[in-house]
């Protein structure tokens, strides 16, 4: 009658390898990262070998990609795919995603990519028209938003409209046209607002008003906020002081040579890792 030994049943873990040891079929152990089954009763010798002895059951993997070890890193850390998508990296938390920094520009200039950046969220306005000396107000700038990868660009060229009715831009990949004085688009009518190109999202300037009753018109106002309010027969054509960028300027009474001056856009750049 067949003896069947209830212990061998299943295949017994015996840990990793050691030399000069009994082994007997279905044991399991464990060398140089992979896996092996005895299918022959052996004593071990003094340096592992699969031979007629031992059947892999799985082979181990490297550390990394392509062999590259990436070790442990350090506590804190994420492992993240590095730039180009063909090795892995330790990266600390903070650069493994969410926002790292923020420029704002009010003159052009030239952005440059922080290290550990790949996203931006670009905000940008073309400056806002100056009023008329009709009390007509000014158009404002248009707005653009865009999200733009980055991960491989060194540098962007950041255009901001000068005052009175200029493009912002962030090189080619989203712009905002200035305001329109007023009367520039239709004769006795305010100032037409300017427009967003390339965008996400785009959003069109508030429109100049008119003089209504002697009221000199309050400019267009644009994404960002509005003007100095109109007030009866303005002469003052410096009321700039409280307008957001972009907006319109106000019209002025009737004799002087134009309405009141107006900001610079804006480009706003949010920078993401």
């Amino acid at each position: 009658m067949t003896t069947i030994n209830l212990g061998r049943v299943r295949t017994v873990w015996k840990g990793a390898w050691a030399a000069t040891t009994a082994y007997v079929v279905d044991d399991m152990v464990q060398n140089g990262g992979s896996t092996y089954m005895c299918i022959l009763a052996h004593t071990s010798g003094g340096a592992f070998a699969t031979g007629s002895n031992w059947e892999l059951m799985s082979a181990g993997g490297t550390d990394g990609i392509d062999g590259t070890d990436v070790g442990t890193g350090t506590a804190g850390q994420t492992l993240a795919t590095a730039a180009g998508g063909s090795t892995l990296e330790w990266v600390d938390a903070a650069e493994g995603g969410g926002l790292k920094s923020v420029q704002a520009f009010t003159s052009s200039g030239t952005w440059t990519r922080p290290a550990g950046v790949s996203t931006v969220r670009v905000q940008l306005v073309g400056s806002g028209a100056h009023g008329s000396n009709g009390q007509r107000g000014g158009g404002a700038g248009g707005y653009a938003e865009k999200i733009c990868d980055v991960s491989l660009l060194p540098s962007v060229t950041v255009t901001v409209g000068s005052p009175n009715g200029n493009t912002s831009s962030f090189g080619s990949y989203v712009s905002a046209t200035g305001g329109y004085t007023a009367g520039s688009v239709q004769s006795n009518r305010g100032g037409f607002g300017g427009d967003g190109t390339g965008g996400d999202i785009n959003i069109v300037g508030g429109g100049g008003g008119s003089a209504v009753n002697s009221m000199s018109a309050t400019g267009g106002s644009s994404y960002f906020g509005g003007c100095t309010p109109g007030s009866p027969d303005t002469t003052d054509a410096t009321l700039h002081t409280y307008i957001a960028y972009g907006a319109g300027g106000m019209g002025v009474y009737n004799g002087y040579t134009q309405g009141s001056a107006t900001k610079p856009g804006l480009v706003i750049i949010w920078e993401y890792a």
